[in-house]
């Protein structure tokens, strides 16, 4: 099969699909792989190292998109479902976009089922993993103090408190670097059976629900959400924080502030896994390559049958 990937066309997008190790795994498959010019260059990876695995560079868009059979992206790219004159499938995380590549079919990596059987093929919990961590980190940075208990000559410094909201793949990974690192840490989920994984990562729990969330937060100096819903926290919620916490959203809308705040640091960042971009490459290009081997048993069959490949087709 003839495959091809993209540079991708966002300015905010570090990552890249397919990394020189997963494309020469790939050819050894006996596909072909078709890669724009400077493929690689957010990650510093040259066009000769691609070469090297048996990847074919090519200067324009337009000779990818003419020849490849399956187009593998990170997002779907902007293109007009024409310029697809012999594509049979389209590989992207959709969440970002409404583009619609009809008639060639599409793949959404956003629709992977949270099962077993699918672990191999699951790149948004791959990136969340990611995500959580640099989150964590990215708060650590900016709080205005350190993390952990210290006891010293002049005085005791008491660990920074830290409050995670959710305790999905994101917030968990992001709740264990933060002990890690030394912080008093608390898990916010609404669900009881979240109480276990929140003492997986050693951190404290509470039950609690948006309408009792302010309760929780008065003592925390770093207080993330890493749970997609609506407002969960606003600014009245947040008038109780203590001055020069930080403040982190990592989704699009569970923090709510009408206004700037000037007493607390806040930061909203939906793709925090793009600051550590070579491994999320390398994350996401290894699920793909376990898709691929799943998709096309051979060479030049593709076959979307299996039970957990069904879901992502729409």
């Amino acid at each position: 099969m003839i495959i091809g990937s993209l540079k991708e066309q966002s300015k905010d997008e570090t990552r890249i699909s397919l990394t020189p190790e997963v494309t020469q795994k790939l050819i050894t498959k006996g596909h072909a792989i078709l890669l724009e010019k400077g493929y690689g260059k957010t990650l510093y990876i040259s066009d000769t190292a691609y070469l090297n695995t048996g990847a074919k560079v090519l200067e324009t868009t337009d000779e990818i998109l003419s020849k490849s059979e399956i187009i593998i992206q990170i997002n779907p790219p902007q293109i007009q479902p024409k310029q697809l004159k012999t594509c049979k499938l389209i590989i992207a995380d959709f969440t970002d976009s409404h583009t619609n590549f009809a008639p060639v079919k599409e793949l959404h990596l956003e629709l992977v089922p949270r099962t077993s059987v699918a672990q191999p093929i699951d790149i948004l919990s791959a990136q969340s993993i990611v995500k959580g961590y640099m989150a964590a980190i990215y708060a650590l940075y900016h709080a205005k103090r350190i993390a952990p208990q210290l006891i010293t000559g002049a005085t005791t410094i008491k660990p920074i408190k830290a409050l995670v909201i959710g305790a999905g793949t994101t917030g968990l990974e992001t709740a264990a670097f933060l002990k890690k690192s030394g912080c008093k840490v608390t898990i916010a989920d609404i669900r009881e059976e979240a109480k276990n994984l929140a003492a997986s990562v050693g951190a404290e729990f509470s039950l609690t629900s948006s309408t009792d969330i302010a309760t929780i937060l008065s003592d925390k100096n770093i207080i993330i959400s890493t749970v997609n819903a609506k407002s969960i926290i606003t600014d009245k919620d947040l008038s109780f924080t203590i001055t020069h916490a930080v403040v982190i959203d990592t989704t699009k809308q569970s923090i709510n502030l009408t206004q700037t705040p000037t007493d607390f640091h806040f930061y909203r960042n939906t793709h925090f896994e793009r600051l550590a971009p070579l491994t999320a490459s390398d994350l996401f290009a290894n699920n793909i390559l376990n898709l691929i081997n799943i998709i096309l048993p051979s060479p030049d069959v593709l076959d979307l049958s299996a039970d957990y490949i069904k879901p992502l087709q729409i």
